[in-house]
């Protein structure tokens, strides 16, 4: 990712970002109304939320890894 988009990502007052943390569960009713994430100490919290945006690719081991776990569910 550009240093240019993720300096605008981190400036943004309406984009907060959760880094080193798991997404275990997307809630709603035919829209995104919560996550829950779990912290790199294991706690869980739900967090309100409204869309979600995932980056995947800078590690190719993160990716595959990302498939293993989309083809057993």
């Amino acid at each position: 990712m550009s240093s240019y988009l993720t300096d605008r990502i981190r400036t943004h007052s309406r984009i907060r970002l959760h880094t080193g943390n798991l997404v275990r569960e997307l809630a709603g009713d035919g829209t995104l109304t919560s996550i829950v994430v779990e912290r790199p100490d294991g706690r869980q919290d739900r967090l309100a939320s409204r869309g979600l945006f995932c980056f995947i690719g800078a590690d190719p081991g993160a990716v595959s890894s990302v498939h293993a776990a989309l083809a057993s569910d």
